[in-house]
């Protein structure tokens, strides 16, 4: 890096070149500094009238996206994994192969599972969004988003394992009725992931109820699984879009 800053005039490296190098030391640079910095060595060349005295200030190095734009992206993302959880159960219930074993004619769904995987990381993506923008003192919220973390992503792997589903809903309602009273979260929005994560522990306990006692659960239920917990996306990746500048979750 000290190569590049050899490309500024004597001047200029005289009364900047420590400090600059301070700078540049305090984090990593990334290519769009690199260009910045051969930049400001050319502006700083191209005005040979500059007194050694008033040589140019280093060209500014980008900081990147702030939070607040991060925050939007990933909640934009938890609203991508909405779609991906309808064609997840879309594929499940209807658009898999019928195969034909000793258990008779049924749709092999393991093709959805990668679908199903993108849209948990996705809501993942939303809960970290939260986590970014909730205060410390905000410690049920913080606690219920970091626990479902890891159980939802635990449960895409398989999605059979029912407890895994169970316990991931608890840490939402406790992170959705945590977050209540924040300058991004809403009644709407608590809602939205309450009535998500009821409904389908509802429907899911009547599809358990049906398999332990050797019924197949008709397509039609999974697709209403998915119809009532899409909520829970949308309620997640919402509020984060709106997120400005400036805007405190206090």
């Amino acid at each position: 890096m000290s190569a590049l800053v050899r490309l500024y005039p004597r001047a200029w490296r005289e009364r900047y070149e420590a400090e600059f190098l301070t700078l540049l030391e305090a984090r990593p640079t990334t290519i769009g500094d690199r260009l910045d910095i051969v930049r400001g060595a050319l502006d700083a060349r191209l005005h040979p009238q500059v007194r050694r005295d008033e040589a140019p200030e280093p060209a500014p190095i980008d900081d990147g996206p702030d939070d607040t734009v991060v925050v939007r992206r990933l909640g934009y993302g938890a609203l991508a994994g909405a779609a991906f959880w309808v064609l997840t159960w879309w594929y499940a219930a209807i658009g898999s192969p019928v195969v034909y074993d000793g258990y008779g004619p049924h749709r092999d769904g393991s093709g959805a599972l990668p679908l199903l995987l993108l849209a948990t990381v996705l809501l993942v993506g939303g809960l970290i969004g939260h986590l970014i923008m909730l205060p410390t003192s905000r410690r049920a919220a913080r606690i219920g988003a970091v626990a479902a973390i890891p159980l939802l992503l635990l449960w895409s792997f398989g999605p059979w394992v029912v407890w895994f589903a169970l316990l991931a809903t608890v840490a939402l309602v406790a992170f959705a009725l945590g977050s209540l009273g924040t300058a991004h979260w809403s009644r709407g929005a608590a809602a939205g992931v309450t009535i998500g994560v009821i409904g389908t522990i509802g429907l899911g306990l009547i599809t358990a109820g049906l398999a332990s006692a050797g019924m197949e659960p008709p397509y039609e239920i999974l697709l209403v699984i998915m119809a009532t917990a899409t909520p829970i996306w949308l309620a997640v990746g919402g509020p984060l879009t709106r997120v400005r500048p400036g805007v405190a979750a206090a």
